[in-house]
């Protein structure tokens, strides 16, 4: 059974917070201007998607549409060899594609991928940005209850990287955002929702520790089903040896992505891969993500057992799912969006907040010249944004009991 919320009105200045929010969403109006205006000049002298030639440039999402040409010619298993992958895929249609590009994902993705390969290159590769994206920040406005939200969450810094690299961070937050928005009154609808998040399992590790300690049985029951008859569909459309495959890889990809890192440290937006960025041994760095990842844990399960409000202890697992697993990319921070999300509903932004949420953005910036682990410390400064809401919730619940304990003293 879930504890009643602790949800005393913070004070705030009203006045101020509207001002503020006004003028963040004139930011970040002119921020998504400035993104669409760059990725038409991009697409338009052909840096984005093609090439000067036609051909498909060096993105992800190349990875994902020759993945699904591979598994529309019932070869899905091949998806898996990173050299037979490439040279059926995008050599086939770019002629002379250099850029060798690994699929890791588990089978169910195929769903998604056959579905991008029914298209041409570009027009799958727009269709995907735009679909996830538009989804995305509607889910963002249906957590804070405001439309103006889709403004804010499609001018996140990370939305730009997000759309040059055509990856599927945009998809994975709106799972992440459906579930949560969902969990509350419709529980069978958020576990079923839960189960699409089966496709990258590392973000999905806390759902579990908070079903448990939040008493959200029905959700957690219904997640494994769904994951279930997912993995059931996915072993017969695409056949058993590709998820046998998927496993036997699983070494190989852990080496490649993690010990030897082939991308760099510097693109793990993780505390592994900041760690090794810094030059510091590899059992140093996984003793301390072990140490992180056992935190975060306890902290969910803490969160999520306490009587504080549904809106924080979503913010706080949200955030936390990207400080749990030493593999999180640049492009996973769209989950931030959620963080933010569930906090402003819970009560609007003040200076301080606002501050430090802005403070990033030129950072994110840079990263798409030199790449460095900003998505670490942002990750950082929005779980301290959690902590410091839950905080100062629990010091006013407090506070309005002071007097009633002070009475029944006297």
């Amino acid at each position: 059974m879930k504890a009643e919320d602790e949800n005393p009105v913070v004070p705030t200045s009203t006045g101020a917070a509207l001002e503020q929010t006004k003028l963040s969403i004139a930011l970040a109006a002119a921020l998504l201007v400035s993104y669409v205006g760059t990725l038409a000049l991009a697409f338009r002298f052909r840096f984005w998607i093609l090439d000067a030639k036609g051909q498909p440039t060096a993105q992800d999402f190349g990875a994902f549409w020759s993945a699904g040409t591979l598994a529309v010619r019932h070869m899905a298993v091949v998806a898996y060899d990173p050299a037979f992958q490439h040279v059926s895929g995008l050599v086939r249609e770019a002629h002379g594609f250099s850029h060798v590009l690994e699929w890791s994902y588990p089978p169910v993705f195929f769903f998604v991928a056959i579905i991008l390969a029914s298209m041409p290159y570009a027009l799958a590769f727009a269709s995907w940005v735009v679909v996830t994206l538009c989804v995305h920040v509607r889910i963002i406005a249906a957590i804070a209850g405001r439309p103006s939200a889709m403004i804010l969450a499609a001018a996140a810094p990370w939305t730009m990287l997000c759309a040059i690299s055509g990856q599927n961070g945009f998809f994975t937050a709106a799972i992440v955002g459906a579930v949560l928005v969902n969990l509350e009154k419709r529980a069978v609808v958020a576990g079923i929702i839960l189960g699409l998040l089966s496709y990258k399992p590392q973000l999905g590790l806390l759902f579990p520790v908070a079903l448990a300690f939040g008493g959200y049985r029905r959700a957690f029951l219904w997640a494994c089903v769904s994951t279930v008859v997912l993995l059931a569909l996915s072993i017969v459309v695409f056949g058993p040896e590709s998820f046998a495959v998927f496993l036997s890889r699983l070494p190989a990809t852990t080496e490649s992505h993690l010990l030897t890192n082939t991308v760099g440290w510097s693109k793990l937006q993780s505390l592994y891969g900041a760690l090794r960025w810094l030059h510091f041994a590899n059992g140093v760095a996984w003793a301390a993500q072990v140490a992180l990842s056992i935190a975060c844990a306890g902290a969910v399960a803490i969160l999520w057992r306490s009587g504080l409000s549904f809106d924080l202890k979503a913010a706080g697992l949200s955030a936390a799912l990207l400080f749990v697993t030493p593999y999180i990319f640049i492009y996973d921070l769209p989950v931030l969006s959620v963080a933010i999300a569930f906090m402003f509903r819970q009560r609007s932004f003040d200076r301080t907040e606002f501050a430090l949420l802005w403070l990033f953005l030129p950072g994110f910036a840079l990263f798409a010249w030199h790449s460095w682990p900003i998505g670490l410390f942002a990750t950082m400064a929005v779980g301290a944004l959690v902590l410091r809401r839950c905080l100062e919730t629990r010091t006013a619940a407090l506070c309005s009991r002071a007097p009633t304990l002070a009475t029944i003293a006297a």
